[in-house]
């Protein structure tokens, strides 16, 4: 059983130091995790684009596609315009996501008035939830990359609070183990 209670107790740790390093990360770096990710995405694929650009040239003449070519330097472009303005893409990403935001709560506002006339109980409270989910979908298309920065802040926060909840956690349990024998 205390074998048990140290494993479980090390994986709550190191649960609580992951979630408060990442946590603090985002929080003092909001603007930097969209760019970061953008750019991710861009090694990912400059890398397919090279690959299949190199794969065409290692192709016999006779077996060689056009489009294969094509596609890598197509690639290779939109990769090389994700490294010059992940910034923007990152905002552009958060314009399209704002976009689909709206689009979805404005169909639950119709559904909500549609369990209205049928007699539906619940309908003003999807009726409120979904008129602010469409607001914060708007705040999204109006300001794409604040959004998103404020949003990896609140996750940043929510990430610390977890960490911390776990270290609690963490020596109450190792507390309790030692009572125990």
């Amino acid at each position: 059983m205390n074998t048990v209670m140290k494993r479980i107790g090390s994986s709550i740790l190191a649960q609580a130091i992951i979630s408060l390093l990442l946590g603090l990360f985002l929080l003092l770096w909001p603007a930097a995790t969209p760019t970061t990710l953008v750019i991710i995405l861009g090694i990912y694929i400059a890398a397919s684009g090279l690959f299949s650009v190199l794969g065409y040239f290692r192709q016999k003449e006779e077996e060689r596609k056009t489009t294969t070519l094509i596609g890598g330097i197509f690639l290779v472009i939109v990769a090389i315009v994700l490294f010059v303005v992940p910034t923007l893409i990152a905002a552009f990403f958060a314009l399209i996501i704002g976009v689909f935001v709206v689009i979805g709560g404005i169909a639950n506002i119709i559904r909500s008035f549609e369990i209205r006339k049928y007699g539906g109980f619940g309908w003003p409270a999807i009726l409120v939830v979904n008129i602010l989910i469409v607001i914060g979908g708007l705040l999204i298309v109006f300001n794409p990359f604040g959004s998103i920065i404020l949003f990896v802040s609140i996750l940043g926060i929510v990430l610390i609070a977890n960490g911390a909840i776990n270290l609690f956690t963490y020596f109450m349990l190792r507390s309790a183990v030692k009572k125990l024998g």
